[in-house]
């Protein structure tokens, strides 16, 4: 039977996004503007989902409606369509009309995209998984005031996420919409294949309903909840996190030793691990795009410690055991005056300026040399990486440096986890590896291979959730 969604579930929803964090500020900012009808269909769509997490039913249907209104003005011009093209795909797949979406990006893709990806973006769009529009459609019928949202929850399978994303996706196959439509695509295929339920359900229309799906893949969130499946893409672009606790240090794997963990051989791992990191360091790959290699205008010092910045108000942050300032004071303390220099590199998305600030005052006094070079020149010249927990850690695993942690993350077992400033004097008294290399290297290959899914190894995705989604599912049902 369907089970009654509690506070717990639906915070741990709305609390794994950005809508979720601040849908309160958004809605106080655009709901004078909808009200007085001079919001864009950028802003409805914001102030939809806005009031979904505020658990505002009524309102979420207003708003629906005039994003309706909205679009139907637009489709009178068709360069105004081809201007807001995934602006308007995103909305229609947030108000369930996926089809039209799809519909609409296809009939503009010869004025907007190369010959060559049009290709593409159909198969992924119309052909790859029909039945998936068909489940965007209890959407539409609850917007439309037909029906209740008790059709929606009642169903094995409920594939949450900001479905926008889905649409408004390009052909390129390291994209993060294009991603997670393979994801969903691909789970509800297997989903009806084993005579399963399933139902689409955007994530600020979650908290609005009174039972949930049995079994949820929730996209970017994390908690451990029964029947909650949390996904998200990982570290580098074909790599995604299927995980039943989350990512980072939600993660299953976060906290746990190396002896838990089913290691592959040696021979075995140090043969992947090899290909893996020539592959990733030959064609500089990162999560973020990064600058080409060796075209630093400056030298580096001779020796020096990394510290990879991360963005302040991430989620993530609020695993660290320390605030990435004072992450900065205790490494720049310990290494003031040893001959070894602190080199500090800020997330390409990070706009603090309180964390700016820091930097500039730390760099003033000669405490560190903030750089922005590439991270695969800067982690294989560094004597260690230094991080809350942020994905360059996992990344310097390739390049064999000790990797210092303060905060909990998903491949903190080869890591020192870093307690207090005393512990990382010691720790770097001398600058040392948390694990023998052999630990690591298998590490590596357990990482890449069994934990993490790559999504470009033919049917790897397929076999994650078969394992781990729909076989949970139908053992479930058996008892």
């Amino acid at each position: 039977m369907p089970r009654i969604v509690n506070q717990a579930d639906i915070s741990a929803v709305v609390s794994g996004n950005l809508g979720g964090r601040i849908c309160k500020a958004t809605f106080a900012r655009l709901l004078p503007k909808f009200r007085a009808g001079e919001a864009s269909l950028d802003e409805l769509a914001a102030l939809m989902r806005a009031a979904g997490f505020l658990g505002k039913a009524a309102l979420v249907r207003q708003i629906a409606a005039a994003g309706r209104s909205k679009v139907a003005e637009m489709r009178a011009s068709p360069k105004v369509m081809a201007a807001h093209r995934f602006s308007l795909a995103a909305f229609l797949t947030d108000i369930g009309d996926a089809r039209t979406a799809a519909d609409d990006l296809l009939r503009l893709a010869p004025e907007v995209t190369k010959a060559s990806d049009r290709h593409a973006t159909a198969q992924r769009l119309s052909t790859t998984d029909q039945g998936l529009f068909q489940e965007f459609r209890y959407i539409q019928t609850w917007l439309d005031g037909q029906t209740d949202l008790s059709p929606l929850g009642r169903a094995d399978l409920g594939l949450i996420g900001h479905f926008g994303l889905i649409a408004a996706l390009e052909s390129h196959p390291s994209d993060l919409s294009f991603a997670l439509s393979e994801l969903y695509c691909t789970a509800a295929r297997l989903a009806r294949r084993a005579g399963l339920t399933v139902r689409v359900i955007p994530d600020f229309i979650f908290p609005l309903l009174n039972v949930r799906p049995d079994f949820v893949l929730s996209f970017h969130t994390a908690g451990r909840l029964e029947g909650f499946l949390h996904c998200k893409r990982a570290d580098l672009p074909d790599y995604m996190v299927i995980d039943p606790g989350g990512y980072s240090g939600w993660s299953s794997l976060s906290g746990r030793s190396v002896t838990d963990l089913a290691l592959p051989d040696p021979q075995t791992a140090a043969a992947f691990v090899a290909q893996h990191a020539q592959a990733v360091r030959a064609a500089n790959i990162s999560k973020y795009q990064q600058p080409s290699l060796g075209v630093a205008n400056d030298p580096l010092p001779k020796a020096f410690v990394f510290v990879a910045l991360q963005v302040p108000n991430d989620r993530t942050q609020a695993m660290a055991r320390f605030g990435m300032e004072e992450m900065l004071r205790i490494v720049a303390q310990r290494f003031y005056t040893s001959g070894v220099a602190v080199v500090v590199k800020p997330h390409p998305k990070a706009k603090s300026t309180a964390l700016t600030a820091l930097l500039t005052i730390l760099s003033d006094q000669g405490l560190i040399e903030v750089r922005h070079d590439s991270i695969h020149d800067l982690i294989p010249q560094s004597l260690a990486v230094i991080t809350v927990n942020s994905g360059v850690g996992s990344e310097a695993m390739i390049y064999k440096k000790p990797i210092y942690t303060f905060g909990a993350a998903d491949y903190d077992a080869v890591t020192h986890r870093i307690t207090s400033a005393e512990q990382f004097t010691t720790l770097t008294s001398p600058i040392r590896p948390a694990v023998s290399e052999d630990i690591l290297v298998r590490f590596i290959a357990y990482y890449r291979q069994q934990y993490l899914v790559d999504r470009a190894q033919a049917g790897r995705l397929e076999r994650a959730l078969q394992e781990r989604l729909i076989d949970p599912i139908l053992r479930h049902k058996t008892t």
